[in-house]
């Protein structure tokens, strides 16, 4: 804790006046009425991150409960090289930490042309996705929800010469 320094010194066996009690009384009211500051408070305080401001735009991120959770864009990403057939779950299989909402699929390939299906378990997030050497973007979900722990995956559904496939999708 910071120290406080009174301005008046009371001893026993003297009155102090009205004006020498109030002066001390007034720095502590001050004190506690918005002068406290790091120095004041103990570390093992225990306030609650709830009870602090935080700076966001100095680089903190904090949700009010936990000073750990960092919150940044989320994204599965996907690149399925050499020449792919039509075949479920193919390339990189990911187990969905926690629930998502996807927000956009972008999806490329080196060659060639496909149609490809991205599922979250049982549900499918779209069906009929057109694939060329062009980045093409889907916004409109048939179900945008990712549960925790399902396997997200990509299906090929169509193939012609289809080479290199690139995906990624954005949740939040």
């Amino acid at each position: 804790m910071a120290i406080i320094a009174l301005p008046n010194t009371l001893a026993d066996g003297t009155i102090p006046t009205a004006a020498q009690f109030m002066a001390n009384f007034n720095v502590l009211v001050n004190e506690v009425n918005g002068s406290l500051d790091n120095a004041n408070v103990k570390a093992s305080a225990g306030i609650v991150e709830s009870k602090i401001a935080f700076d966001i735009a100095a680089g903190h991120s904090h949700d009010g409960s936990n000073s750990k959770k960092i919150t940044t864009g989320s994204h599965f990403a996907w690149y399925i090289p050499g020449s792919l057939t039509v075949a479920d779950a193919q390339g990189m299989q990911f187990i969905v930490p926690k629930a998502f909402t996807a927000q956009t699929l972008k999806v490329k390939c080196e060659s060639g042309t496909g149609v490809i299906r991205i599922k979250s378990g049982a549900n499918t997030l779209k069906d009929s996705i057109a694939v060329s050497s062009t980045v093409s973007e889907v916004s409109a979900f048939t179900i945008a929800a990712l549960a925790e722990d399902e396997l997200l995956v990509i299906d090929v559904t169509t193939a012609t010469s289809l080479v290199g496939l690139s995906a990624v999708l954005s949740v939040e």
